[in-house]
């Protein structure tokens, strides 16, 4: 929606993931071996550290997944295309629901963001795409050619924030200690030297 937006001048800029970019915006599927992990699990005690790892609990335990993740090539679909495994119990559902489904244990392995709080409250964690079927998701600007072209000074002034704000501690902040998201971001940019 928010590219539909752009490309009819209702805004200038937004943000999105480079990974969404690719895939969702430009219909283009990255090759496997774009180095980025995006499937976050709370098996810990399974002994599993990476994503061909899961292929040994696909009978047992249940994957909760998001609508979104189920259809993605850089989702569902292509961990069975790579991986060459599914699960025979697999819960779609929407994304608020997948870590109060780990917490009830109704599920074991979700699909999640690195930047979401959930990460921190739940203590999740990342397994390794060791077959790189992610494409890198960092949040990039998408602008209009004509913004750039009346404020040249932004692509200076964006491209040092690039890789500097993925950081989950600041959804936490935001979503479970009820702090305000223009503070968080501000304090983030001072602390780290793009404010004074």
């Amino acid at each position: 929606m928010a590219f539909n937006a752009l490309t009819v001048d209702e805004v200038d800029m937004y943000l999105e993931f480079t990974g969404t970019a690719l895939t969702a915006l430009l219909d283009r599927q990255p090759k496997p071996g774009s180095n980025e992990k995006e499937v976050y699990e709370q098996a810990k005690e399974l002994g599993i550290e990476k994503i061909s790892d899961m292929e040994d609990y696909t009978k047992e335990l249940t994957a909760g997944i998001t609508f979104e993740f189920a259809d993605r090539e850089d989702g569902y679909i292509g961990i069975q295309e790579v991986y060459v495994f599914s699960f025979d119990n697999v819960e779609t559902m929407d994304q608020g629901l997948r870590t109060r489904a780990v917490e009830a244990g109704e599920v074991y392995f979700i699909d999640a963001y690195s930047t979401n709080a959930d990460m921190v409250k739940y203590d999740l964690f990342s397994l390794e795409d060791d077959k790189d079927l992610f494409p890198p998701y960092q949040g990039a600007p998408l602008l209009k050619q004509e913004t750039l072209d009346e404020y040249a000074e932004l692509a200076e002034i964006l491209n040092q924030l690039s890789g500097n704000i993925t950081d989950e501690e600041m959804n936490y902040k935001v979503d479970y200690e009820d702090k305000d998201p223009s503070a968080v971001a501000k304090e983030h940019l001072t602390n780290n030297g793009f404010l004074s």
